[in-house]
C-alpha cells in the first residue's frame, strides 16, 4: 500500500487532484476508485516511456492505462454476462429501428396507391381499417388490392355481395343448395366458409379461389365500385341483399363485439351508431354501398333482393334465385329448403353458425352466437330518438331520389 502511495506521489497526483481537477482527472477518476477499494496497483503505463523502472523519463500528464494484479473475481464472471447483455441490447435497438423504418416505408408506398391507414380512438393495437377510394375496408385488404382489381371472373361464378349483416348467410345458405339442385349432403358435410369461400379474406385466399372448379361460389362484402374489372364488366351473376340501416347497425355492432379478440372495438353501441352513420366502419359507408347495387339492379346479371322480404317469404324467394340462375327445383325441394333456411335450424346448424369462430379465438368465446335473434325492428331495442332522426335523414338524404326503401316491421327473422 505504501509503494503505491508513494507512485502517486511521485507524480505529484494527490486524491484531490484525481477526484477534482486537471485534464487527466477524469481518466484517474476510477483510479481512485479502485484504489480505494483495496486494489493493488501493479504499475502504470505512460505514453513515451523508455523504461517503467526509470520513472524520471517519462512525460508527465500522459497516463494511457492503468492495470491491476488483483481484479475481482466476481466481476470476472460478470463480464460475459454484461457484454452480451450490452450486444443484445444494440441488437434489439437495432431491428426495432429497422422494423420502425420499414413500416414507414411501407405506409409511405401504400400512401402512393391512395390507400389511408385509418386509426380509431376506441380500437386497441395497430390500425385495423384503411381508407381507398373513399370507402373504409378492413386491414386485411390492403395488401391484395391490385389481385383483387385483376382477379379474372367467369360467366358460370355466382357471387353474393352485400353490407356486413345484411342476411349474407341465409342468402349464401340458400344460393348453393339451389344451384346444387338440393344436394343437401353437400351443406351438411362442410362449412359455408369451405363451400362459399370470403373473396377478400384472408382465409382460403385469393389464389386458392381461382383454382376452385367451376361454377364458383363467391361472397364478398366489396362495393360494386371495388370489385374485381372483370365482374364489373358483367362476368359471372351477382345476387346482392340489402337490409335495413337501422337493423343493420344494431347487428353489426354485437358482430364486433363477438369479434372483439381480432377487431379490438371497445366502446359502446352509441360510440359504434356514431362511427357507423359517419362511414367510419369497415366498407361504408353503408348508403353508398346499397346504392350502387340498387342503380344497376336491371342488368341481367344483377339480382337485387332485401332482407326483409326474404324472411318474409323464403319459398318465394328460393323460387325467385331458381329462375336467376336457371334452375329448376321441384316444389318439395323448395320446402325442404326453405325449411332448412329457417332461423331455428340456421341457428344449431355448426356448419353455418361459425361456431368454430371461438373455439380458433376469432371470436369471443364467451360472446353472443354469429346468429342472434333473426328478428326485424330490433332496432327499437337499442336506439334512442335521437338516432333515429339520424338514420331517417341519411335515409332521406341519400336515397329519396333513388326510390329505395325498407320495412320496418316487427317481429320478423335475420342471418
Amino acid at each position: 500500500m505504501m509503494n503505491n502511495l508513494m507512485m502517486m506521489r511521485c507524480f505529484n497526483i494527490s486524491k484531490t487532484a484525481v477526484l477534482k481537477s486537471s485534464r487527466i482527472s477524469l481518466t484517474l477518476r476510477p483510479i481512485a476508485c479502485h484504489f480505494r477499494s483495496g486494489l493493488r496497483l501493479q504499475g502504470l503505463h505512460f505514453c513515451g516511456c523508455q523504461n517503467r523502472l526509470r520513472l524520471g523519463v517519462c512525460r508527465p500528464n500522459r497516463i494511457v492505462r492503468l492495470y491491476s494484479s488483483q481484479e475481482d473475481p466476481n466481476a470476472l464472471r460478470r463480464r460475459p454476462q454484461l457484454l452480451f447483455a450490452i450486444y443484445l441490447s444494440f441488437f434489439m435497438g437495432g431491428c426495432l429501428i429497422f422494423a420502425i423504418v420499414l413500416r414507414e416505408f411501407d405506409e409511405s408506398k401504400q400512401r402512393w396507391k391512395g390507400v389511408e391507414r385509418v386509426r380509431d380512438s376506441l380500437q386497441t393495437g395497430r390500425p385495423q381499417m384503411i381508407k381507398y377510394r373513399d370507402t373504409i375496408l378492413p386491414i386485411f385488404v390492403e395488401k391484395i388490392l391490385d389481385d383483387v382489381e385483376n382477379f379474372e371472373s367467369n360467366e358460370n361464378d355466382i357471387w353474393v355481395v352485400s353490407f356486413p349483416r345484411s342476411g349474407t348467410t341465409l342468402l349464401q345458405e340458400m344460393v348453393d343448395l339451389v344451384n346444387s339442385e338440393g344436394d343437401f349432403v353437400r351443406v351438411l358435410t362442410k362449412t359455408l366458409e369451405e363451400r362459399f369461400p370470403y373473396f377478400e379474406y384472408m382465409y382460403p385466399g385469393i389464389k386458392s379461389i381461382e383454382k376452385m372448379e367451376s361454377p364458383r361460389l363467391i361472397k364478398s362484402h366489396l362495393p360494386h365500385s371495388l370489385l374485381p374489372k372483370s365482374v364489373r364488366e358483367g362476368k359471372g351473376k351477382i345476387i346482392y341483399i340489402a337490409r335495413n340501416p337501422k337493423d343493420t347497425c344494431v347487428s353489426y355492432f354485437h358482430f364486433v363485439q363477438l369479434l372483439k379478440p381480432t377487431f379490438r372495438f371497445n366502446g359502446n353501441f352509441s360510440e359504434f351508431f356514431d362511427r357507423f352513420i359517419n362511414g367510419r366502419v369497415p366498407y361504408s359507408p353503408w348508403w353508398r354501398h346499397v346504392k350502387e347495387f340498387w342503380d344497376i339492379r336491371d342488368s341481367p346479371n344483377i339480382l337485387f333482393l332485401k332482407y326483409e322480404d326474404i324472411v318474409e317469404d323464403l319459398g318465394g324467394t328460393v323460387v325467385t334465385i331458381a329462375e336467376f340462375l336457371g334452375k329448376e327445383v321441384h316444389p318439395m325441394e323448395v320446402k325442404m329448403i326453405a325449411d332448412h333456411c329457417s332461423f331455428d335450424m340456421m341457428k344449431v346448424n355448426p356448419n353455418l353458425n361459425f361456431s368454430w369462430w371461438k373455439e380458433t379465438g376469432i371470436a369471443d368465446k364467451k360472446g353472443q352466437d354469429f346468429i342472434r335473434k333473426g328478428k326485424i325492428g330490433n332496432w327499437r331495442e337499442m336506439f334512442d330518438v335521437n338516432q333515429n332522426l339520424q338514420m331517417e335523414t341519411m335515409k332521406y338524404l341519400k336515397l329519396n331520389e333513388c326510390g329505395l326503401r325498407f320495412s320496418e316491421g316487427e317481429e320478423k327473422e335475420e342471418e
